[in-house]
């Protein structure tokens, strides 16, 4: 009987010994994804105020509802500075000509960027001015680089996912 209570007490002590290791080990997991996010945020906001990256768009909402899957390397918004450019891999892009090309180019306007520390995002707004229109451009970027946002148009408005990439 003492050998059955001995055994008891001893499995019960190592049982605990294992859950505050688990304890420790979900803790130094997370601390290291904080501070990841941390760093990601920190590093974003330097490339968003110097206003060079890319937002690669992967999906496009599509006039049913249903998103469309889109090759981000031919699909973007590229910012540099006070230029932007607006790549589509196919020729969909609307124009105020009554026409659709595959990629307008001209300056930025309007520029807001507001950050929220507490979830470590940005949101961003402004207006691309191109020989072929005026559009809006919105997106909310998070410390992981997806992005979400509009882009609108005189006559179309456009709602992507993607990623960002710094510069």
């Amino acid at each position: 009987m003492n050998r059955i209570i001995f055994l008891i007490f001893f499995f019960g002590i190592s049982c605990t010994g294992f859950s505050q290791d688990s304890k420790s080990e979900r803790n130094a997991r997370k601390d290291a994804k904080e501070a990841l996010l941390v760093a990601n945020y920190k590093a974003l906001g330097a490339s968003l105020a110097k206003k060079k990256f890319v937002l690669e768009m992967e999906y496009i909402l599509v006039g049913s509802g249903n998103s469309k899957k889109m090759n981000q390397m031919l699909n973007y918004i590229m910012v540099d500075s006070s230029k932007c450019y607006w790549q589509s891999d196919s020729q969909d892009i609307p124009t105020d000509l009554f026409r659709k090309v595959s990629k307008v180019e001209g300056s930025i306007d309007g520029w807001k960027l507001i950050k929220d520390d507490k979830h470590k995002s940005f949101f961003l707004e402004f207006k691309m001015f191109t020989d072929n229109g005026l559009f809006y451009v919105t997106a909310s970027i998070h410390s992981d680089k997806t992005v979400s946002g509009n882009i609108n148009g005189t006559r179309d408005r456009f709602t992507y996912s993607g990623r960002i990439v710094t510069h």
